[in-house]
Order: C-alpha cells, then structure tokens, then sequence
C-alpha cells in the first residue's frame, strides 16, 4: 500500500482494517540526520483515523533526539 502526500510517499499494509505506514528520509542540516515518520490507525467508512509520528535523529546519536512530532489526523475524502 502506498500513500502519497504529494512527492511525499508512505508505504505499508492495511490488515483487518488497520494501517500500519511508513516514510524514511535524510537530511543534511549542517549535520546528516535520518528521518522516520509513521502512520498507524484504522481505514473505516472511506477514511483514516491516525496516530503520526515523525521523528529526526543526528548521525551518531541517540534516536530520536531533537525532533519529534505527534499528531492524530483524520483523511478523508
């Protein structure tokens, strides 16, 4: 399963109704940093109830540091 927010792409499962999705990237911000975001919830009635994570780690660091995100969206058409 792929969902895509314009050039940005998750991609994962969805079992029983559950989705389960997942981005990584990188970043140079003076130092390079890996990127993690996650999409979890449920697909239910034509839409996604979610928990979102993003989270930023310095190379060689503990992870995640600096940076991290919570949200709970809602997608729907």
């Amino acid at each position: 399963l792929t969902l895509a927010f314009g050039r940005a792409k998750f991609t994962g499962t969805v079992k029983n109704g559950e989705l389960a999705l997942e981005r990584k990237t990188s970043g140079d911000f003076g130092d390079a940093w890996s990127i993690k975001e996650t999409i979890r919830g449920t697909y239910r009635e034509g839409a996604v109830r979610a928990h979102y994570t993003y989270a930023e780690c310095e190379a060689a660091t503990r992870c995640p540091n600096k940076c991290t995100l919570p949200a709970d969206p809602v997608l729907a058409r």
